[in-house]
């Protein structure tokens, strides 16, 4: 199990006994501190519990999750491999129900995805690559998240997660074990995400650079799905208008509609960033709102 950090040994204690209470006994847990500023406070939680197999790698710079999951990585030894955030917790029978799952199946088999439930959100979230292939995934008809997931390691590690990326690191990930074998599924409902009012990511900058050097990377896919790329300058839009990025947004915005004429609408809005942050902001948010109705 990996676990990394950043900022956050006050919601640490939970995810580790979340990990060390699993019903499978045979696990190590590498907690990779990210260089937080309370290192201190992440050290000292670890060590509370005293537990021989838990322990913790600190990283003298902050390289962001991809860098700290490499981190662990490189220090786990386990057939099988997980991911866990700080503000994420995993259900008891994880390892048990997700292990023998992937034990069982053919070595093509690259990872399970089982179910999950979110904080404050009613019900499961069903696996979203369930008979989904890398193409689905590359035109973003599903998500995505490691934490309800179990990897064989040998091909994680050989991929390893771009440490040029701080979002999107666990998409293009899968992205990459899609293109090598399969994921399966289960119903078991093996973790609980929490966001616990603390959502970093959804608005940082790092959104966009993340879609950017996507998009560059997957260019050769791409070109021969000019639908599926008018997706991806939508939301790489959205991304720079969050941000007040209007230059960047209506680069997109026109590029969109050239892929795919029928979103000649997107033109409304790419006028609209040429009047400032503030009018391109209201006519994205007015599009939006036009979208949800006609939908």
């Amino acid at each position: 199990m990996v676990l990394p950090v950043y900022d956050r040994a006050d919601q640490l204690a939970g995810a580790v006994s979340s990990v060390l209470g699993q019903t499978a006994p045979d696990l190590e847990l590498i907690v990779v501190d990210d260089a937080s500023s309370d290192a201190a406070a992440v050290a000292a939680t670890v060590n509370a519990f005293a537990d021989p197999r838990a322990r913790l790698v600190v990283r003298s710079r902050n390289g962001g999750v991809a860098a700290a999951q490499n981190t662990g990585l490189a220090e786990a030894r386990g057939e099988f491999v997980a991911f866990l955030h700080s503000d994420d917790r995993f259900a008891p029978d994880k390892l048990t129900a997700q292990g023998a799952a992937l034990a069982a199946a053919p070595a093509s088999v690259l990872a399970v995805e089982s179910a999950c439930v979110v904080a404050g959100r009613p019900g499961a979230v069903e696996p979203g690559l369930r008979g989904v292939g890398f193409e689905e995934l590359l035109a973003f008809t599903c998500g995505v998240h490691v934490v309800p997931m179990l990897f064989r390691r040998a091909p994680v590690v050989d991929l390893g997660f771009d440490e040029g990326l701080r979002a999107w690191e666990d998409w293009d990930l899968i992205v990459g074990l899609l293109r090598r074998g399969e994921v399966i599924t289960t119903d078991d409902v093996v973790a609980e995400l929490r966001r616990d009012g603390d959502d970093r990511l959804t608005t940082s900058p790092w959104m966009a650079h993340g879609l950017e050097r996507l998009l560059h990377r997957y260019a050769g896919e791409l070109s021969e799905r000019p639908g599926v790329r008018a997706v991806w300058h939508v939301k790489l839009a959205r991304a720079h208008i969050r941000n007040g990025a209007m230059r960047q947004a209506r680069h997109h915005l026109v590029h969109a509609v050239r892929d795919d004429p029928r979103r000649a609408r997107l033109l409304i809005p790419a006028v609209a960033t040429l009047l400032g942050r503030a009018m391109g902001q209201r006519a994205w948010r007015l599009y939006e709102q036009l979208g949800r109705r006609l939908s």
